[in-house]
């Protein structure tokens, strides 16, 4: 496994991508009128970084075995839990910690666990690179505070901030790929 396998897969979600991100633009041109060129870019950016995140994610779980069956069996494991089981999962961990119910105010380290979902951390990327564009949408995921005038003395932690969304997604490009590289390393083949 090698920076040349995630790199090519990466290529091939990027095109695919693209040509969807183009005919979107295009109608999305067509209908508004006008499109701002910077949100645009930050935009393709962010979720260029996406596709090669999960690229990463399948090629690190496809270096951990040898068995193609079991590579897709893991990510599928993977998929179910990270993409359709993990919001729930934060919630549940919460409302055993609070005595089997749910508190009227979610604490601020509920939002960071909620983030480790690759797609979680995607949307709260956006959200911290295009803030003006999330508020108008009225996206604001986990009451961040987008479009919230704050004094930097009364500033959220990072871990409470739209801007863990970035952090997460690096790590989500970085470990795997190290992950299945160490173990392919160490594969007796």
């Amino acid at each position: 496994m090698g920076h040349d396998q995630v790199v090519g897969r990466a290529a091939v979600l990027a095109f695919g991508l693209a040509i969807g991100l183009v005919v979107g633009l295009g109608v999305g041109a067509a209908l508004l009128g006008e499109v701002d060129v910077p949100a645009l870019s930050t935009f393709v950016v962010a979720t260029l970084a996406f596709a090669a995140i999960y690229a990463s994610i399948v090629v690190g779980i496809s270096g951990t075995t040898g068995s193609t069956s079991r590579a897709t069996t893991y990510a599928l494991g993977f998929f179910v839990i990270f993409e359709l089981l993990w919001d729930a999962i934060p919630m549940a961990i919460l409302y055993v910690i609070e005595g089997f119910s749910i508190p009227e105010t979610i604490p601020d380290w509920v939002f960071p666990l909620m983030q480790v979902s690759p797609s979680s951390a995607y949307f709260t990327t956006v959200v911290a690179l295009l803030p003006d564009l999330a508020d108008a949408a009225n996206a604001d995921p986990g009451g961040a505070g987008v479009g919230v005038e704050a004094d930097p003395a009364a500033a959220e932690p990072l871990y409470a901030s739209p801007e863990i969304g970035i952090v997460v997604l690096a790590l989500w490009l970085v470990v795997p790929f190290l992950v299945g590289y160490y173990r392919f390393g160490n594969a007796d083949l």
